[in-house]
């Protein structure tokens, strides 16, 4: 699977799966729908380090996480799960941010709509 652009859940079919424990509702969604339509070992986690990585690879599974962990162990790759399940993000700031703030929200603003508008089309 470490060669794939994505995986499917045919894919993750019986495999050890670790989830972030109730991180929201769409999370929560994803999880029932691993189990069920997956039929994989979900394995909730309360955090995600170091330990859990090395755990996680020693025993063969995977781990769920966001586009944000990608490249931090170098025992795993990224690959996005190929379904309908979205999860969202969000970008959460002062009011009157400073400057260099302003300017990177600018920059996310500008590539989520590119980005959204690239999906769309």
């Amino acid at each position: 699977m470490a060669r794939r652009t994505q995986v499917t859940f045919a894919d993750l079919a019986g495999r050890r799966i670790r989830v972030l424990r109730h991180g929201n509702d769409a999370m929560d969604r994803l999880r029932d729908a691993l189990e069920l339509e997956a039929h994989a070992k979900v394995i909730d986690v309360d955090s995600f380090d170091y330990a859990l990585f090395n755990e996680a690879e020693e025993q063969g599974g995977a781990v769920v996480t966001s586009g944000g962990w990608a490249g931090l162990h170098p025992g795993f790759v990224t690959a996005p799960i190929a379904c309908e399940h979205r999860v969202p993000c969000f970008l959460v700031y002062q009011a009157h941010p400073a400057p260099q703030v302003g300017r990177f929200i600018a920059a996310m603003r500008e590539a989520c709509c590119e980005s959204s508008a690239a999906g769309a089309s």
